[in-house]
């Protein structure tokens, strides 16, 4: 079976878990499918286009990094907190929605996926693998981790469109919205109920699913061809206790979309104490901050570089700046924004994954973990 541009070559353990027939992928499973040309063309001309830019904005770079000596210590402690903060709840968000992991455990799968999506080129599929690896050491199955990082992707998407809508129509009751901010709040409203429906679709519908078993079954044939081993794999299996484990996150649904939104609202807060900081904030307004923060997520998340880079930092600080603050600060802000919630966790994922290597396979088992 093919997931993304990774593919599942073969199954070590096929077992009942709950009544659920779970198809249990072996460790090595997960290989990343040779990379097209186009894909990689694609990303070194947007990174020779983000090292042109930084060049001619040298200036401002310059000024933005001279502007952070005006951080007090109060103001690096309030950032601290955040950063802390950021890190426990995602760490929390992912142990809630895979079940059977502990807090540390937690907090490596979490970061040892983001610095591989952050830091690599279509990086998701490796940071997707190295999850996977921290999941079967802790001897969660493939179905339970699977559907557990699909629902806490779909909390994370709707929390990323429902700030913005939010923030917009507050706008917009206000009397202060105009015809672009109108278009956006629909555009929010029709993916948010695209995705809804979509994910109803997925969780109940039979005939999708005997859909998805003969296309799986045929991919597995075309693979086997290649690779024998893959003519091992249980499709049906496989699909089957994914759905039900799919279905099993809808209880935890409320409470990794509210730890979502806190993700997003402590990522906020990271950029506004910043300014507050360097006393920058102008005529910027807490609602008028909202909305270029939050529209300017949904635009970054949609950019094809790693984490948005390059769209995020240069739409943020024009926003801001053209909302009074001058651009030195704004880029000053927008900078430390960036280093705690893009350099630091591939940073902080790099190294856990170096010492979650060194762990013993067997420790894992021994903490008191969370039930799924």
């Amino acid at each position: 079976m093919t997931t993304g541009r990774t593919t599942l070559r073969t199954c070590s353990d096929v077992r009942t878990i709950d009544g659920v027939h779970d198809v249990v992928p072996a460790p090595a499973d997960l290989s990343p499918a040779p990379r097209r040309r186009g894909p990689r063309v694609v990303t070194a001309a947007v990174g020779v286009a983000l090292v042109v830019a930084v060049v001619v904005q040298r200036q401002t770079v310059f000024a933005a990094v001279a502007e952070l000596g005006g951080l007090g210590r109060g103001t690096l402690l309030a950032l601290a907190g955040l950063v802390v903060v950021d890190r426990l709840v995602r760490g929390l968000m992912i142990r809630r929605a895979v079940g059977g992991l502990t807090r540390v455990e937690g907090v490596v799968m979490h970061d040892v996926g983001a610095a591989a999506s952050y830091g690599l080129p279509g990086g998701g599929v490796v940071g997707t693998g190295l999850r996977y690896h921290v999941a079967r050491t802790a001897s969660v199955d493939g179905a339970s981790f699977m559907a557990g990082l699909t629902a806490y992707g779909i909390a994370i998407s709707a929390a990323t469109w429902l700030l913005p809508l939010g923030a917009l129509g507050l706008e917009a009751l206000g009397g202060d919205g105009g015809l672009l901010d109108g278009s956006m709040m629909a555009a929010c409203v029709l993916f948010l109920a695209g995705s809804a429906l979509f994910w109803v679709f997925v969780a109940r519908s039979d005939r999708l699913l005997e859909r998805v078993v003969r296309l799986g079954e045929w991919l597995r044939g075309v693979g086997a061809r290649r690779r024998p081993s893959l003519a091992e794999f249980d499709v049906r299996g496989g699909l089957i206790a994914l759905r039900e484990r799919l279905r099993g996150c809808l209880p935890k649904m409320p409470i990794l979309l509210l730890g979502a939104l806190l993700m997003q609202l402590i990522a906020a807060g990271i950029l506004l104490v910043t300014l507050y900081g360097l006393g920058a904030t102008g005529n910027l307004g807490i609602l008028e901050f909202a909305r270029i923060f939050f529209v300017t997520r949904v635009v970054g998340s949609l950019a094809p570089t790693p984490g948005g880079v390059g769209v995020i930092e240069a739409g943020m600080t024009a926003a801001i700046a053209s909302a009074g603050v001058p651009v030195a600060a704004a880029a000053a802000g927008v900078l430390v924004f960036r280093l705690a919630t893009y350099i630091l966790p591939i940073v902080s994922g790099a190294a856990c994954w170096l010492v979650w290597r060194q762990r013993p396979i067997a420790e894992s088992a021994t903490h008191e973990v969370l039930p799924a």
